[in-house]
């Protein structure tokens, strides 16, 4: 998203956005309209822990969907970090990637 000091912004779309209650139900579909194979779900050791991942990844297990995680990420990753994780995540030949959480108390 790019927004300049009159407060307008621009946001690129991906196409397809599911959000809301029970939105999460969807991920197979999304991953049958990708025709993907192999899912990368990154997330933060906390939501990890929280159980928060276990669902969606069933989901896509059900469907039929390889899954790996990348659960070291770090609130407001580094631009060195951002480059560690596609540098792990580059070998699983992932064709589908999800993160889960977003937004920390860091300010």
């Amino acid at each position: 998203m790019a927004m300049d000091n009159s407060g307008v912004y621009s946001i690129i779309n991906v196409g397809r956005i599911f959000a809301g209650p029970g939105s999460i139900e969807s991920i197979g579909e999304a991953a049958a309209d990708f025709a993907a194979q192999r899912t990368l779900i990154i997330t933060d050791k906390g939501v990890r822990n929280a159980g928060l991942i276990e669902k969606p990844e069933r989901i896509l297990k059900a469907a039929g969907v390889r899954v790996e995680v990348i659960s070291d990420t770090p609130p407001e990753p580094s631009v060195d970090h951002v480059n560690a994780i596609f540098a792990a995540a580059k070998p699983l030949g992932c064709d589908m990637v999800v993160g889960i959480g977003g937004g920390s108390d860091d300010r």
